[in-house]
């Protein structure tokens, strides 16, 4: 403001000088003294209109990520939140996907789901702490699925053991008869002949051979 100026606004009344005032601002705002913070303005906003399409495509990209993924499983589209630029248009700044992650009807069908679930969520390419937890809460549910499976295969196995009848070899001599019978010595006269052959084997004599009738039963190992 040129000096005239000042002394003559210094010797107005306080209305006069208010005046005076904006007068003076409205003259350098037309004679462009402005300018630069104008361009300021500009360039803040065309950053921040940037940094907007760049997150934009960022949220679409993950979520799309977690759709492709989570296949059926997907309960409708992504949810997405907007912020509107200084341009007026709206960006998306964040999002969601629902995806059924309730176990299934059988073990086996929990174990599938869970699998998905963790595929789902670690899909895009940068996962947030959100999708890590989802990942390791589907890991726990797959687990849970594999002892429940390991626990019916070995209800079924004890079962199947329980109904089966004993196994017994063929021919197999009981043993407490057997041992229960004296054993003969072989009776010889007194006589010019050649020596007769040895005896067969009695019962008492092959029994021993024989396996414990214990052993005779299916042995079964368990493994979880």
């Amino acid at each position: 403001m040129p000096v005239d100026e000042e002394a003559a606004i210094a010797d107005l009344s306080p209305e006069g000088r208010k005046a005076a005032s904006g007068y003076c601002a409205k003259k350098e705002e037309v004679s462009g003294t402005n300018e630069p913070a104008k361009n300021k303005q500009i360039q803040q906003d065309e950053k921040r209109i940037a940094e907007l399409k760049k997150r934009d495509r960022e949220v679409r990209e993950h979520e799309q990520a977690h759709l492709s993924a989570a296949g059926s499983l997907a309960s409708g589209g992504a949810s997405l939140t907007y912020e509107t630029g200084p341009d007026g248009k709206q960006y998306a700044t964040g999002g969601e996907v629902s995806i059924d992650a309730s176990p299934g009807r059988t073990p086996e069908e929990t174990v599938g789901k869970a699998k998905t679930v963790r595929r789902a969520a670690l899909a895009p390419r940068d996962p947030s702490p959100q999708d890590r937890k989802i990942a390791a809460a589907a890991s726990q549910m797959e687990a849970r699925a594999h002892a429940e499976l390991a626990a019916e295969q070995r209800s079924n196995t004890a079962d199947e053991t329980q109904a089966a009848p004993p196994e017994h070899e063929p021919n197999a001599v009981d043993i407490t008869a057997a041992a229960s019978e004296p054993v003969q010595a072989p009776q010889h006269t007194a006589s010019a002949e050649p020596p007769a052959s040895p005896a067969r084997s009695t019962p008492q004599a092959s029994y021993a051979k024989l396996r414990d009738p214990r052993e005779l039963r299916p042995q079964i190992n368990i493994s979880a």
